[in-house]
C-alpha cells in the first residue's frame, strides 16, 4: 500500500486532504482556546498603550516628512492677474498645512540660451540648477498660469527648457531618453482663459494642459490634475472666479 502511495502522488494528496478535513475542527478549536487564554492576560491599559503608540508613530511620520512643493506662476502683470490670486490662495493653504513651498515667477527667470565653448561643444546651463535640485527633492509641483493663444506664456516654456537637461532631469538609455524625476508624485495645473472651457473640449485645443501633462509625465511625474476656469475677461473678480477660489480649500 505504501509503495503504491509513493508511486502515485495523486493518491497521497487525496489521503492528505481527507486527514486535514477530519482534523480541521480540532486545529481550529485549539487556536481559539489559545487566543482566549492570551486575552485573559490583556488589560484595558494595553489597548490604550497600543493606540497611543500608533498615534505617536503617525505624528512623528507627519513631522519628519514635511511636504515640499514647487509653485510656479507665469504672468507678466501680477497686480492684475487672476492666476496670481489662485497661486496666493494655494500657497497660503499649503503653508497652513505645514508644507514647505518654493515659489518661482517664470517671467523673472533667466532666459535660456544655447552657448558653446572654444571646441564647439555645448556649455551646460547652470542657471536652473537650484530649481532642478528642489524638483529632485519635492513631491508636488503646482503651476498657475493663464492660457495665451491655446497654450501657456513663452516665459513658462523658457523655464521648461531650463529644467529639461541631459544628466540632470533625464538620461539616455538603450531605449531612448528617460526622465529621472520619479520622486514627483503629482503636478497640479491651475489655468484661466478668456474663452469658454466648452470650446476647448469640443475642439480638443487645450494645448496648455496637454503639453504640461506630457512634459511632466515624461520627466517622471506620476499623476497630473488640472483645474481651469473660462470666461475670465475683466480685471474684477466675477462670481464664477470667486467660486473657483473657494474650491481650492477642498482640493488640498
Amino acid at each position: 500500500m505504501i509503495a503504491k502511495i509513493k508511486k502515485s502522488p495523486t493518491a497521497f494528496n487525496s489521503i492528505f486532504c481527507v486527514y486535514i478535513s477530519r482534523h480541521y475542527n480540532t486545529f481550529h478549536n485549539l487556536l481559539q482556546i489559545r487566543e482566549a487564554r492570551l486575552n485573559c492576560y490583556k488589560t484595558p491599559q494595553d489597548d490604550q498603550n497600543s493606540t497611543s503608540a500608533k498615534k505617536t508613530a503617525k505624528h512623528r511620520s507627519a513631522v519628519t516628512k514635511t511636504m515640499k512643493v514647487i509653485l510656479i506662476t507665469a504672468h507678466s502683470h501680477p497686480e492684475r492677474s487672476h492666476t496670481y490670486q489662485v497661486a496666493n490662495k494655494v500657497e497660503a493653504k499649503l503653508k497652513a498645512k505645514g508644507a514647505e513651498v518654493f515659489r518661482y515667477e517664470a517671467f523673472d527667470m533667466p532666459l535660456v540660451k544655447v552657448r558653446y565653448d572654444e571646441k564647439g561643444e555645448p556649455i551646460m546651463n547652470t542657471d536652473y540648477d537650484r530649481l532642478i535640485e528642489e524638483l529632485k527633492n519635492c513631491e508636488e509641483v503646482v503651476i498657475s498660469t493663464p492660457m495665451w493663444n491655446w497654450s501657456f506664456p513663452w516665459a513658462l516654456k523658457n523655464v521648461i527648457e531650463g529644467i529639461i537637461q541631459n544628466n540632470k532631469t533625464f538620461i539616455f538609455t538603450k531605449k531612448g531618453p528617460k526622465g529621472t524625476l520619479t520622486n514627483l508624485k503629482r503636478l497640479t495645473i491651475y489655468w484661466t482663459s478668456g474663452g469658454p472651457i466648452w470650446y476647448y473640449k469640443i475642439t480638443h485645443s487645450n494645448f496648455l494642459v496637454k503639453q504640461l501633462t506630457h512634459i511632466f509625465k515624461w520627466i517622471g511625474c506620476k499623476k497630473v490634475r488640472n483645474f481651469g476656469l473660462g470666461g475670465v475677461m475683466n480685471i474684477e473678480n466675477s462670481p464664477a472666479f470667486e467660486a473657483h477660489l473657494e474650491k481650492i480649500d477642498a482640493q488640498w
